[in-house]
């Protein structure tokens, strides 16, 4: 008969798992620990928490996952970067399943992106401080010259870097983390849905272009209506897409 420690405590009631990942949190928060401290071994886990080293571990795996802690194989475990990874990953994996039904979870994300776009306005003016960014500027080239080789990889990789380096300038690293992690989420469904035209692609260099002077000239209201030119066209392509009746599933 198996015990607890033979098949990596997945036979301990669900209660108890939560409430030893709690305790594992608050084991990292009372010792102020920081990104990268590490942490006890399993073992001196399990002692100073009284719980099995297989109730350890499996509180740990689930800690991995939301990226609070790191596991490193053969150098032990680390506290974690908190970074979105696991959100982002659930959130993508929900707008793929959804958009086999149907594009409200990609209407949803064009309007939490526009939204998050333009309460930042003028913290990214002030950022810029109307003093150009070379980063940026050769951002935008490669941009540039990937839409004109109509190349949606390279477009898609430099519109990311953008919104990163633009976010940057806001002088707030979880709005940097949170808006990249939206655009991430967006861009994998929106892409897996439907690939965007040459015409497109150059559209929407040219938006980000604009986006990028407005806000280094402090043009607020002419930043943010740049930030509608560029989601409004992509609202009307989901918009289009519903719109035409899919075709019924049938098993094989």
């Amino acid at each position: 008969m198996s015990t607890n420690e033979d098949i990596g405590g997945w036979a301990a009631p669900h209660a108890e798992r939560e409430s030893l990942t709690d305790r594992l949190k608050r084991y990292i928060l009372d010792r102020r620990m920081l990104p990268g401290d590490p942490l006890p071994s399993e073992t001196d886990l399990a002692e100073i928490l009284g719980a099995s080293r297989s109730s350890v571990r499996e509180a740990l795996r689930t800690l991995a996952a939301l990226d609070i802690i790191e596991i490193r194989h053969g150098h032990g475990t680390f506290v974690g970067q908190m970074s979105f990874a696991g959100t982002i990953e659930s959130l993508i994996f929900k707008g793929l399943l959804s958009s086999q039904g149907d594009l409200e979870v990609v209407d949803d994300l064009i309007d939490l992106r526009e939204a998050f776009d333009i309460a930042l306005t003028d913290h990214v003016m002030a950022g810029l401080a109307q003093t150009p960014d070379p980063a940026i500027e050769a951002t935008l080239a490669d941009m540039d010259t990937h839409a004109a080789a109509n190349n949606p990889a390279g477009v898609v990789a430099a519109e990311k870097r953008f919104h990163q380096q633009l976010l940057g300038h806001a002088g707030n690293k979880l709005a940097t983390q949170l808006g990249t992690a939206l655009w991430e989420v967006h861009s994998t469904v929106a892409n897996t849905i439907r690939t965007p035209s040459q015409e497109e692609l150059l559209e929407t260099a040219k938006t980000h272009r604009v986006m990028y002077e407005m806000a280094l000239h402090s043009r607020g209201r002419r930043y943010q209506a740049a930030i509608l030119d560029r989601y409004e066209p992509l609202r009307g392509q989901v918009q289009k897409m519903a719109a035409v009746p899919r075709l019924p599933h049938r098993s094989s």
